[in-house]
């Protein structure tokens, strides 16, 4: 069994969001064609896309908070709503996405409310925050060229120019009461940096790429990377460095939510261009396409991991609406596959 079966096979998925993103982004069929005009009306019924929209009014988005999403009504959070409308792929010039994505751009110095001190904290170190979150957020609504956008994509590349030199990970961290906290001056990347490469181009040159190439070679080297802090005065701030700390592992032990945080980052890695030049990334990829044309036996034993069902700005994968299927589990797992190898260029797009 090969891997060339595999659009076939999703495009007759009930998901609206995984038929179109599959005509799009892997068959790269033109946006205005009428059956993806079509496929953008039925998203929109989508019910989690239709509880979302319910949170934009006229006078934009509706919720308290811009990163971590609350218990209660009235505490969603911006980021996590953008993640729902760009998972789902839901129009960026649908008149409320729109009217957020104008009102992050042009925001405020409190935009990001309640993650504010922890991000500024972040952001003043280098060590990534609130400005990088916001300019990811827009890169993936379409507006990676801003200049906002593009002093945010400068900060990355020398983020990724200092890992590219680190020997070992006493370079980077020392020990403070038991836990590690980065030396002054270190720099170190956290999962946004690699969501705002994967949807900029602008970066792309030649010396810019092999530069992420050899810091990606430095991070699966160093990993399992431990967990290190930022120490602010007396206090300890953690980077969003989840998905970001293990870039080893055998896919043939992983459980549900190792396969959930692989797929994610690995997919940035892939739109990136840089998985087939990293050896380690490289023998994942081959690794991936080995278990999907032999059946995919490994996503048949997922459950229901909230990994992949509960949305966050760190969560949430799962584009079939009814996770009590197993049919449904496998489909969400083949598409990230399909991206992945997608993106790394195993997949031949001329036999689909």
């Amino acid at each position: 069994m090969d891997i060339d079966w595999i659009p076939n096979e999703l495009l007759r998925s009930p998901s609206p969001s995984i038929r179109y993103r599959i005509k799009k982004e892997v068959l790269e069929l033109d946006p205005n064609l009428s059956a993806m005009r079509k496929l953008e009306e039925e998203i929109l019924l989508d019910p989690l896309v239709l509880k979302t929209l319910e949170l934009f009014g006229p006078a934009g988005f509706q919720g308290s908070r811009f990163h971590t999403q609350g218990l209660r009504k009235g505490e969603e959070a911006l980021e996590v709503s953008l993640r729902i409308f760009f998972e789902k792929r839901v129009d960026p010039d649908h008149p409320k996405l729109k009217k957020a994505l104008d009102d992050l751009e042009a925001a405020s110095p409190d935009f990001d409310r309640e993650f504010h001190h922890v991000g500024g904290i972040l952001d003043k170190f280098g060590l990534g925050g609130s400005s990088l979150i916001r300019a990811y957020l827009l890169a993936r609504g379409g507006r990676g060229e801003s200049k906002f956008v593009q002093g945010e994509i400068a900060k990355v590349i020398r983020t990724l120019e200092y890992v590219a030199g680190v020997e070992t990970l006493k370079d980077v961290a020392e020990d403070y009461r038991g836990k590690l906290v980065f030396r002054p001056g270190a720099l170190w990347p956290d999962i946004y940096h690699f969501r705002l490469l994967a949807f900029t181009k602008s970066w792309r040159n030649a010396k810019n790429f092999w530069t992420v190439v050899k810091a990606l070679t430095n991070l699966t080297r160093l990993s399992p990377i431990p967990s290190i802090y930022l120490k602010f005065k007396s206090r300890l701030v953690a980077p969003a460095t989840v998905y970001a700390l293990d870039f080893s592992g055998n896919l043939h032990e992983f459980k549900e939510q190792e396969w959930a945080f692989w797929f994610e980052r690995c997919e940035l890695l892939g739109r990136m261009g840089i998985l087939m030049e990293v050896p380690l990334l490289r023998k994942q990829v081959e690794a991936l396409r080995g278990i999907v044309s032999s059946g995919a036996k490994q996503f048949r034993r997922f459950r229901k991991h909230r990994a992949w069902t509960n949305w966050s700005s760190y969560m949430g994968l799962a584009l079939e609406s009814d996770w009590s299927s197993k049919e449904a589990r496998v489909r969400d797992a083949l598409f990230r596959s399909l991206l992945i190898l997608h993106f790394s260029g195993v997949l031949d797009r001329a036999q689909v």
